[in-house]
């Protein structure tokens, strides 16, 4: 097994031409599969990262070894998308987005407005006809979807997929109960295939010295969402599991 931060720095060479086309500077982890499906890299002399599959990759102690070509990375590709987000219409809401940016201004407001104090400024000019309630929460939060809370236990709503290791790390974690156990400090996989088998817990610099950190299986993770990750009310040390 082996854990994330053995992975970071680590250089990655072409297995055929022995250069080095990077630096792995995070891991692409698949929350939904529970597997590591790729790395970061930074190569020398460019500021963006590329992106490779870890099928596509040796790992090799010191080294991960390779014979593809690491591809561009798009950042947006790690976002939660409209259509992670349970209960919501990715569809209407593309559509109602392309509305607003189709609209032109016009001459003046038809009788049946709604009260200028009821609409948001934006569409008090530009509108031939009063915003839907998507339109007005869409204005109101144009870069933060909304977040409907979830109680302990159920789906969230803003599940993400794909998540970088980094914007991982110190997530609190809690059991579905509600009980805290500490933040996510590290995962531990399978290097041959990518699977997680644990995920590691620290609990304040203090407990991890005096009595090392959490190590929870897999299995009893329940749900990783956007902010949080929620593990079975009986989870179990992996260290005390046989």
């Amino acid at each position: 097994m082996r854990k994330g931060r053995d992975i970071i720095h680590l250089p990655v060479v072409h297995s055929a031409t022995g250069k080095t086309v990077g630096r792995v500077t995070d891991l692409i982890v698949n929350t939904r599969e529970g597997r590591v499906t790729g790395l970061l890299l930074a190569a020398e002399g460019e500021s963006a990262n590329r992106r490779i599959d870890w099928t596509q990759v040796i790992y090799d102690r010191d080294v991960i070894r390779t014979e593809a070509e690491p591809a561009p990375h798009d950042p947006a590709s790690l976002e939660p998308k409209p259509h992670d987000r349970a209960g919501h219409d990715s569809a209407s809401h593309e559509s109602a987005g392309h509305a607003l940016a189709m609209q032109e201004p016009a001459g003046h407001a038809p009788d049946d407005q709604a009260p200028l104090s009821n609409v948001p400024a934006a569409y008090d000019l530009v509108n031939h006809e009063p915003p839907t309630d998507d339109q007005v929460r869409h204005e109101q939060a144009p870069c933060e979807p909304a977040h409907e809370q979830a109680s302990p236990g159920e789906p969230s709503p803003a599940t993400p997929v794909l998540l970088c290791l980094s914007r991982c790390e110190g997530h609190p974690v809690r059991t579905q109960a509600g009980r805290p156990l500490g933040q996510v400090g590290d995962i531990l996989f399978d290097p041959a295939q990518g699977q997680l088998t644990a995920v590691e817990v620290s609990d304040g610099l203090m407990q991890d010295l005096l009595t090392g950190r959490l190590q929870l299986p897999w299995p009893d993770v329940t749900e990783w969402r956007a902010d949080t990750v929620i593990v079975a009310d009986h989870w179990q040390d992996a260290w005390q599991r046989e």
